[in-house]
């Protein structure tokens, strides 16, 4: 009834330029992932098969076993040093996570990962170098595609989860065949030049729009302390044929 009163008054108001709309003075949480992909199941994406690449200790992928319960999912984590941690973390889940102890990127081969600290709780590890200078561990490991690894475990993802630390944009050019089917990636981006020669937010917007997919949502963005600028977060994509895309209109 008091919509319809406000679209009423508006009628009238209109011709003088004048405008009725509601004041919100909400303050609302800053989403996190598990908030949107949470929705995006409830209102009908299904993800039976997923890839969870740069792993970790794994509790992105224990979140999202949470979420599609009885997923299939493939954890892809080069780091030697927190395997122990990362089986420890998936050992509940059903199906067992197949773990897969490579790097991703744009061709097969070998490559140097570089770890900056304690190399069981460093956040600071990737295949990229860092503006920190030389790394504390310089390990080499085995280095693959997305599109050679899922045809190798003959997945074929829903969900595909890429947390690289700046190797992004290579690993999405090794999953050319992925690109053309699967229906939601969520993608680690950075606003800083921490990491030498990393991804842009650019260069993965360019990837995911010339391959059919647009933004869906931006989740868990951090802000430095330093001045309060952005340095990153995750983008959600889809493909534009997605379900989720189907509806067109506001209300």
């Amino acid at each position: 009834m008091k919509r319809k009163l406000v679209n009423l008054a508006n009628s009238f108001l209109a011709s003088f330029g004048i405008e009725i709309i509601r004041k919100d003075n909400s303050i609302k949480p800053m989403p996190t992932w598990e908030d949107r992909i949470s929705h995006a199941q409830s209102i009908g994406f299904l993800a039976k098969e997923i890839i969870d690449a740069g792993a970790f200790r794994g509790l992105w992928t224990r979140s999202v076993s949470h979420i599609f319960p009885g997923s299939q999912i493939i954890t892809i984590e080069p780091n030697p040093y927190i395997e122990p941690e990362l089986r420890k973390t998936i050992s509940k889940i059903t199906p067992h996570p197949i773990i897969v102890q490579r790097g991703v990127g744009e061709t097969p081969g070998q490559s140097q990962f570089n770890i900056w600290g304690d190399p069981k709780t460093a956040t600071s590890a990737s295949m990229q170098s860092h503006i920190q200078g030389e790394a504390s561990i310089e390990v080499n490991i085995q280095v693959d595609t997305l599109d050679n690894i899922a045809k190798e475990y003959n997945t074929q993802p829903d969900l595909v989860k890429l947390d690289l630390q700046g190797s992004e944009l290579k690993a999405l050019k090794g999953a050319t065949s992925l690109l053309e089917k699967v229906e939601m990636f969520m993608v680690e981006f950075s606003c800083l030049d921490a990491y030498i020669d990393r991804a842009t937010p650019r260069e993965i917007l360019d990837i995911f729009f010339d391959n059919d997919y647009c933004l869906y949502d931006l989740v868990d963005l951090h802000y430095r302390p330093y001045d309060g600028a952005l340095t990153g977060g995750d983008f959600i994509f889809i493909k534009n044929s997605s379900p989720l895309r189907a509806y067109k209109n506001w209300n």
